[in-house]
């Protein structure tokens, strides 16, 4: 009788909570088991919210921490987010589609590493909110790495140059932005060049039959100077607006 009692009892039991989950299922304004409704948050034995998830404009957004201790993590525009942050220092990493981008920032500056579909891969170095340091590769170009002055204007330009068959290239500009130095692939050697804000003012490059070297010096009339090797020999020219004076090897 007991064991009938019991066999009875516990048929109810499983058949009402069958009910219960039935009735859960069908009605979504019943919380489902193993699910919390958001926004939920947790609190310390101080009472201060420690973490939180809630709902946000693109997704959940779940933050862990309090005051200027703070991590973050949710969806954005792009794709999803995670932000650390601890006082004025903090951390962003970016992941979608088109994008992936790391961005620190502190009071010494910021740095920003990533990969676009449209700007290709790269490196930023800022202060005081100007760029300094610009390292990438755009999509089917090379490498190109950009110095600039605490003013923002170009210090130096260095990368494969495209044109040279990928050959390495180096520009150089004073603290106007003005070329002031160049070295760049040329005619299967390299080129020098030194440079004023009126143009060039000195060249050294490969001599026009290829057997040594070429130096001209320029005025911002025109070519006052060059020297160079004919035929493994030394030749040289002095010019002025009236004469032309060479010294030529002898034949």
């Amino acid at each position: 009788m007991r064991e009938f009692t019991y066999g009875v009892i516990t048929g109810v039991s499983v058949a009402v909570a069958l009910v219960a989950v039935a009735a859960r299922a069908q009605d979504p304004s019943i919380p489902q088991p193993g699910t919390i409704e958001l926004p939920f948050k947790g609190l310390n034995s101080s009472g201060e919210t420690v973490f939180l998830i809630e709902d946000g404009s693109n997704g959940p957004l779940m933050t862990i921490g309090s005051g200027d201790k703070l991590v973050r993590i949710g969806g954005t525009p792009v794709g999803m987010a995670i932000q650390a942050k601890s006082g004025d220092r903090t951390v962003n990493l970016v992941a979608g589609s088109q994008v992936v981008a790391i961005n620190a920032n502190g009071q010494e500056g910021t740095v920003s590493l990533g990969v676009t579909a449209e700007e290709g891969a790269g490196m930023q170095v800022s202060v005081n909110s100007k760029k300094v340091i610009d390292l990438g590769v755009n999509p089917g170009k090379n490498a190109t790495l950009r110095l600039f002055n605490p003013q923002g204007q170009p210090a130096a330009l260095m990368g494969s140059n495209p044109a040279a068959n990928g050959g390495g290239a180096a520009y150089f500009y004073d603290g106007a932005g003005h070329n002031i130095a160049f070295i760049e692939p040329r005619d299967g050697a390299g080129k020098l060049g030194i440079s004023n804000a009126g143009g060039s003012i000195a060249e050294m490059t490969i001599s026009r039959d290829g057997s040594g070297g070429k130096v001209g010096v320029y005025s911002n009339s025109g070519q006052v100077f060059a020297a160079a090797s004919t035929a493994g020999q030394g030749a040289a020219c002095a010019y002025s607006d009236k004469e032309e004076k060479c010294l030529m090897p002898k034949q």
